[in-house]
């Protein structure tokens, strides 16, 4: 057996013995999806939100599995349902809003947060590796073309400066540079650069 097939062992005595202990069912279904027995997974966290689950971490788990599934008819019930649960988190609403196909002005800023506090650490390489992000290149063309007399700018505000990519190309040009960005995460990878 592999280490997940032992575990998965463990856990499924331990709920044979006691089956009210939740993260001990949880943990169950965790591992039968990383075993890749994945329906077998959803079915069983389904039962779980049937039996009353309050646990947000884990409606945010099952959501994602269901979405993986292709699932979206119970994607969006299983959000709505969330969003009743738990009305403080503006995420589950605003994902039933665009799963329902309800027109949005904007998303809440928890949810723009989380989204990028979550994708901080793989940001750049998915930006520059993945997506070849050009942006700060662009910029620094078009930031050249504009330079006062003195070939530097006593001020800058970075806004929504994520991981500090513009940093690089400002800090040549820039005598005072200033980072700002939603996300806490974002913002301490950019501290990392020191150039704001």
């Amino acid at each position: 057996l592999g280490a997940t097939d032992a575990a998965l062992e463990s856990f499924q005595a331990i709920v044979s013995v006691d089956p009210s202990l939740f993260n001990a069912r949880a943990n169950v279904i965790r591992l039968l999806w990383r075993l890749d027995r994945r329906e077998e997974a959803a079915g069983l966290a389904q039962e779980e939100i049937n039996r009353g689950s309050r646990d947000e971490n884990f409606y945010v788990m099952v959501i994602t599995w269901l979405n993986h599934l292709n699932r979206r008819d119970a994607v969006t019930a299983m959000l709505e349902e969330a969003a009743r649960l738990f009305p403080t988190n503006s995420t589950f609403a605003h994902l039933a809003a665009g799963m329902r196909g309800d027109h949005v002005e904007s998303a809440p800023n928890d949810y723009i947060e989380g989204v990028f506090d979550s994708y901080a650490e793989s940001f750049e390489k998915h930006l520059l590796g993945g997506l070849v992000y050009r942006g700060p290149g662009v910029m620094a063309r078009h930031v050249e073309h504009n330079l006062p007399p003195s070939g530097r700018f006593r001020a800058c505000l970075d806004l929504g400066c994520g991981t500090g990519l513009m940093a690089f190309v400002l800090r040549e040009i820039v005598d005072r540079l200033v980072g700002v960005d939603i996300s806490a995460k974002m913002l301490e990878e950019a501290a990392e650069k020191s150039l704001y």
